[in-house]
């Protein structure tokens, strides 16, 4: 049977019904979680089981089928299916009656959301949260959907429950037939070459076509940021490349989806302008900002980017970073269950806060109305969003200011409207503390503490860090996925291990940390054991038993994909060490996702970055010399400043590159010049010219070892 028809063999006929308010309830089996989301329902009438063997062996022991419901704490979706249908009696006793009832954190176990929302893109061509999913006591999918109304979920409950008493073996067929699917889909060719650097060229052009010229960024409603596209585009080979981020960062830095008050961006926007945005806050979504920020400005010397990355790393260390260290998951998109609640504005409000030339700034710098700025926002009547109308310059010149002057009073005014907005009641923050995340956020940080000068935001790299590999490591030092609640729990993905590599090294390039190298080489080395000798591939999981198959994926999201941040890390080891290992292993990545990445280019970034980090050789820059010596600082400064792509930059001390002989060969029989005089040393391939002392011939050196064009 073709997949999609068999998302119409169970077509529901619904009726419409009314809901119930939710009342005081007794605890169900999720009270004993330590998962926010699962916390949430952990009152429902509906007898949740959390994802475990002993919830399948009931639904086998009852004989019925696994009602699976997917989301996170900060999903504003899943909020209005609880209220709607997980906090209704009526709904609760059909779904009770017919289904072992599990609840599952995507954010806890990335690994089985993975495998369900293949299913949910299989039948419907798109997925999201939250995921519903039914299964058979063996975990085989026979349905799922996104979202559903209550009385969808009443019915579905009523119809699935006749049609399993009536003729289960026909739902077990669709199970069997869908798992079969699911099971080819991860079944790809191998090619014996590396794919060709004209993917490059035809990641960019599908790119330009679909950009949008008035606002930046890609393709129509809703819009999100898409990261690590932007990343590959400052990697590219191509005059149009950087434009394109600069637009983009620009129309995301004026528009709604900013947080102009705390800082940072909101998920995505529900239009195409960046007006109007879906309020949640996302950890992942800071770090990777971040990260484009800083190499926004770096590429092109734009200072309001590095203003952005700045405003970026205020929200971060402020309302993300716990005690201890680590960074929180998340903040909600609902205040009382209302989305937006907290960040929008009735003029009104503004004008009670300010007066004088702060209110004159802010009302024509923004655009605010007596009406209310957007139609979208429901139960938000008269609400502004805060959007940029008019930049600091022409803003200044309407209002007859110096641009130094209005800016003063934008820093005073917004500092008294963002102590008004603090006493509002606040979103759900999800506390959970996501290991995968956090490397994103310690890469970042100690990138953009490198480039700014900021020895505050590398500090919170370390520390970060630091907690990572204290609190979330069990008895044996396996690495967890999360922390929350004093509790560590769940065996960690691909991710995890890829994207806290990336960040610890990182960390090195900015401290010289020889802790920081030791733990990326160890997470380097757990990499391994994800590897699929049979594909090529990495698995996005361990196995196990609780898996109806493992996934394997390079496409990137709203994050980057494991396998595209493991092959980087892959190359990136291999070019500080030399051992083949590493680039085989990259290599093999490259091989079995080459068919996929020229079906869409586009739609693999960071592989593609990989793709021209391994055509082109790895470059590797290491600066030696006296710390004290006022020489060295500023050489360090510039080349820190200097925009490097993918290349290694390391800034040691004599004393330090002696230290790390022994397990990177690369800083072997480097030296400083007489007294301590900065040397630099350009090397391709870990083949290094004669050392330099100067940035022009540091200049000179890099632009000698640029990528040849033969392999094109």
């Amino acid at each position: 049977m073709p997949v999609r028809r068999i998302a119409l063999v169970l077509i529901l006929m619904l009726a419409p019904l009314s809901a119930q308010e939710p009342t005081s309830r007794p605890a169900n089996r999720l009270a004993k979680e330590k998962s926010p989301y699962l916390l949430q329902h952990a009152h429902n009438p509906v007898d949740w089981w959390p994802w475990c063997d002993e919830a399948f062996a009931e639904a086998k022991r009852r004989g019925v089928p696994v009602f699976l419901s997917i989301g996170y704490s900060t999903c504003h979706w899943c909020h209005v299916m609880r209220r709607e249908s997980f906090e209704d009696e009526e709904v609760a006793a059909a779904l009770n009656a017919a289904f072992v009832c599990v609840k599952l954190d995507r954010e806890e176990r990335p690994d089985v959301d993975a495998v369900y929302m293949k299913v949910v893109q299989s039948l419907h061509g798109r997925g999201g949260w939250p995921a519903t999913i039914l299964l058979l006591p063996d975990r085989s999918p026979f349905w799922a959907a996104t979202y559903l109304p209550r009385e969808t979920t009443l019915n579905l409950a009523t119809e699935v429950r006749k049609q399993w008493q009536a003729d289960p073996a026909r739902i077990e067929k669709i199970a069997a037939e869908l798992l079969a699917y699911l099971k080819r889909m991860q079944l790809r060719p191998v090619a014996e070459d590396l794919p060709p650097r004209v993917l490059e060229d035809r990641a960019v052009a599908d790119l330009v076509a679909s950009f949008d010229e008035t606002g930046g960024g890609f393709g129509g409603a809703p819009k999100f940021p898409r990261v690590p596209t932007l990343l590959f585009l400052l990697r590219a080979a191509d005059e149009r490349a950087p434009g394109m981020v600069r637009k983009t960062l620009e129309g995301m830095a004026h528009g709604g989806i900013h947080d102009h008050l705390g800082g940072g961006l909101h998920r995505y926007a529900i239009d195409v302008g960046w007006r109007v945005p879906h309020f949640e806050k996302m950890l992942y979504d800071q770090a990777q900002a971040l990260q484009v920020a800083v190499e926004l400005g770096q590429t092109c010397d734009e200072p309001r980017a590095l203003e952005m990355a700045a405003d970026i790393a205020t929200c971060l260390l402020r309302d993300f970073r716990a005690p201890g260290g680590g960074f929180y998951a998340a903040f909600d998109a609902d205040t009382d269950h209302v989305e937006g609640a907290t960040y929008v504005w009735m003029k009104t409000e503004i004008e009670e806060a300010l007066s004088g030339d702060e209110l004159k700034v802010v009302l024509d710098r923004f655009d605010i109305r007596a009406e209310g700025n957007q139609d979208e926002l429901q139960g938000l009547e008269q609400a502004n969003v805060l959007i940029v109308a008019h930049p600091f310059a022409e803003s200044a010149e309407r209002l007859g200011m110096t641009t130094e002057t209005l800016m003063a009073h934008w820093r005073s005014a917004r500092a008294k409207l963002f102590a008004i907005r603090s006493m509002r009641p606040q979103p759900h923050r999800d506390d959970k503390i996501i290991t995968a995340w956090n490397g994103l956020t310690i890469g970042a940080l100690a990138r953009a503490g490198r480039a700014l000068g900021r020895p505050d935001l590398v500090g919170a790299a370390r520390e970060a860090a630091d907690f990572v590999d204290r609190e979330l490591r069990d008895e044996e030092g396996r690495l967890l996925r999360r922390f929350v609640a004093g509790e560590a729990a769940h065996p960690a993905t691909l991710e995890d291990h890829a994207y806290l590599a990336q960040g610890l090294l990182d960390l090195f390039e900015a401290t010289g940390d020889r802790r920081a190298l030791e733990r990326a080489l160890r997470e380097a080395e757990a990499i391994r054991r994800f590897h699929d000798e049979g594909s090529g591939a990495f698995f996005d999981s361990l196995a196990t038993d609780d898996l109806v198959i493992r996934t394997s994926e390079a496409f990137d999201g709203a994050q980057p994909s494991g396998n595209g941040i493991a092959t980087l890390v892959m190359l990136r080891v291999h070019a500080l060490t030399g051992e083949s290992t590493w680039i085989e292993l990259a290599d093999s990545a490259l091989r079995v996702f080459g068919a996929e990445m020229a079906a869409y280019p586009s739609g693999f970034p960071t592989l593609q970055r990989a793709l021209k980090a391994r055509h082109e050789g790895s470059i590797q820059i290491v600066l030696i010399g006296a710390p004290e010596r006022a020489d060295f600082r500023e050489l360090g400064t510039a080349l820190r400043r200097r925009f490097l792509g993918d290349a290694i930059l390391l800034t040691l001390s004599p004393a330090l590159a002696k230290e790390l002989e022994d397990i990177l060969p690369l800083v072997a029989g480097k030296a400083a010049g007489p007294d301590g005089a900065p040397l630099v040393y350009v090397c391709r391939d870990r083949v290094c010219a004669a050392p330099v002392p100067t940035l022009a011939q540091v200049e000179e050196l890099l632009a000698e070892s640029g990528g040849s064009e033969d392999d094109r």
